[in-house]
């Protein structure tokens, strides 16, 4: 992992995006700019229609003042529309590119990653943290020229006009922005614990969806309901105080802006009553005043921007500078084809949180186009050898190769693309049953379809279903039972075609009579299509008719051969077997 990046320098996550659209910035800052110079111009002309007036000038002579200002009005109601659309619009495609950066990025993050993170907080940083890093990357970039420009032009212009009167106002001005700074520390750092309060919220809520049998199933939805209520309360009290400290600032401003605007009056009509300052002359002061003030709200306010704009992009950084651990290596190959020989060699691996390896010096041979079995007792390290095969987790030291080819020489996708894995953890999407069956071959035929769903022994469940292949399988595939999971997670895994194909356990949930209809349909499909089938199953009776089985035992690979071979040895094979048989037998 790269060194975290803190304060205003984590805003560099924005720079290429502002950089991508550099023109559409220029434009915008240009049209601002130009809206801030026109502005300038109109209590000047203000100050000479009242001071001609005074003078008693005829209408004819002062009349254009009046023309000039309603001209300048609509040029700047342009040049303000272009700014909108070239600034704040761009800041959306700044939101939308940064989004889409950062789901990207959590794709390809290695799923132990995810082991170690909740759902709600990145869910928070794909909402809220990147909609603060835009109002920096917008109304940021926009306040910020504009205070400059119009802070700096309006300052110059009260000076002309009269120094001494300038000076007196600038000294409570820095006021304002003391309040909005100090105001805006306390709204963000109830901002910060809203934000963390909503990630727990989002979190809970999607804890409680995923596992809502397992809480009625206990009757968990009082204390449930209790658990909500206490977040959402913390969260309700957190906003209706931010809302409080929001509500206050903006009283507190007007009073000081209104006693600063009373001031320039009174000593104001002072001078131009006593020191022959003009009445037009006072107007225009009030007038640049007026405009002052917003450059010193905006001071507080957008130092309180870009802080809690960094803080976001702070946390934004703490996933885009996690490094995958696995990746392509330089120079990977885009194989073609394979024939799926399978070699492993001094493998080991194991689990930053145990001390014991999961697997030790595993090395084994699986011929291309063979079946053959991964067993042993719960903890023995079995699905984690079939993880490394697709690389979903990298081994210690050792190799696997495919073809005599190094699985790490091999670029990911590609390698994936020849695989079909169905794990133990099974994911069904919120989608209907075939939107799941065919997802990563959106092309399928329905043919094909009915093939793979015979294959898995699920065409009778789909066909009993009203609605068939539409039929909507709720989120997970609630609607579905376990067994119908696993069919559909092994229709899809099938459908790739895949030259590797991989079976975690899937018959844990079916019955004897779907676990031959399976197990004659993977035959049928493996011999056709010369596919290497790898299969983990706690059901020993089940595999007898794989070509070889490989028993693990304490991450060790204790026993290897064909189903007569390890029974005669009798070994571990042969009293899991025997167990299983006569378990069977006193069921049946």
């Amino acid at each position: 992992m790269k060194k975290k990046t803190k304060g205003l320098r984590s805003l560099k996550i924005i720079l290429p995006h502002i950089l991508r659209y550099k023109w559409r910035y220029i434009i915008g800052l240009v049209s601002l700019i130009t809206v801030d110079v026109l502005q300038m111009f109109i209590p000047l002309l203000l100050k000479n229609y009242i001071d001609g007036l005074k003078a008693g000038k005829a209408l004819q002579e002062i009349y254009m003042y009046p023309l000039i200002i309603v001209i300048i009005s609509a040029s700047m109601i342009t040049f303000r529309i272009i700014w909108r659309i070239n600034i704040i619009g761009t800041s959306r495609h700044v939101e939308t590119d940064l989004r889409d950066t950062l789901y990207s990025h959590l794709l390809k993050l290695d799923s132990e990653y995810f082991a170690n993170v909740r759902t709600g907080d990145l869910m928070a940083k794909l909402t809220n943290d990147i909609q603060a890093v835009r109002m920096v990357a917008g109304q940021g970039i926009l306040i910020s020229t504009d205070m400059i420009v119009m802070g700096s032009l309006s300052i110059f212009a009260m000076f002309h006009l009269d120094a001494r009167l300038a000076l007196m106002i600038l000294i409570p001005l820095p006021l304002i922005s003391v309040t909005i700074y100090v105001g805006g520390k306390i709204i963000h750092r109830l901002f910060n614990k809203a934000q963390s309060i909503f990630s727990d919220m989002s979190a809970k809520v999607r804890e409680n969806v995923d596992g809502m049998r397992v809480i009625k199933a206990y009757v968990q939805e009082e204390a449930q309901i209790k658990e909500f209520q206490e977040i959402n309360d913390g969260y309700y009290k957190t906003n209706m105080r931010l809302a409080m400290i929001s509500s206050l600032i903006e009283p507190i401003v007007r009073i000081l802006e209104g006693g600063v605007v009373a001031l320039v009056i009174v000593y104001g009509g002072y001078m131009v009553i006593k020191s022959g300052l003009s009445l037009g002359s006072l107007v225009a002061f009030i007038g640049y005043l007026l405009m002052v003030i917003w450059p010193m709200i905006a001071l507080g306010w957008v130092i309180n921007l870009f802080q809690r704009g960094a803080a976001s992009a702070s946390r934004l950084l703490e996933v885009l500078d996690v490094e995958p651990l696995v990746k392509d290596e330089e120079n990977a190959l885009d194989v073609k084809d394979i024939k799926g020989k399978i070699e492993i060699k001094s493998l080991s691996f194991s689990y930053k949180r145990n001390v014991r390896h999961a697997l030790f010096d595993i090395t084994l041979k699986i011929e291309a186009g063979s079946a053959v079995a991964i067993v042993g007792q719960t903890g023995s390290g079995k699905s984690t050898l079939v993880k490394l095969i697709p690389r979903l987790i990298e081994p210690d030291r050792g190799s696997i190769y495919i073809d005599s080819i190094d699985v790490r020489d091999i670029k990911l996708g590609t390698l994936r693309k020849f695989l079909g894995y169905v794990p133990q953890d099974l994911f069904l999407f919120s989608d209907t049953l075939k939107g799941n069956i065919t997802f990563g071959a959106d092309d399928a035929m329905d043919r094909e379809i009915y093939d793979v769903s015979k294959a898995a022994g699920l065409w009778r469940d789909i066909t009993s279903f009203p609605e068939g292949l539409k039929t909507f399988v709720g989120e997970r595939g609630i609607t579905l039972s376990g067994g119908q999971k696993q069919r559909v997670t092994l229709a899809r895994a099938i459908l790739k075609r895949p030259k590797i194909l991989i079976l975690d356990d899937i018959f844990s949930s079916v019955d004897a009579d779907t676990e031959k209809e399976i197990i004659r349909g993977i035959r049928t499909l493996a011999t056709s299509e010369k596919r290497t089938t790898i299969i983990v199953s706690h059901r020993l009776t089940s595999l007898t008719w794989v070509d070889e089985i490989f028993v693990l035992d304490k991450g060790k690979l204790i026993e290897k051969g064909n189903h007569e071979e390890l029974m005669k040895r009798k070994g571990l094979y042969y009293k899991l077997y025997q167990k299983q048989a006569l378990e069977n037998e006193l069921k049946g």
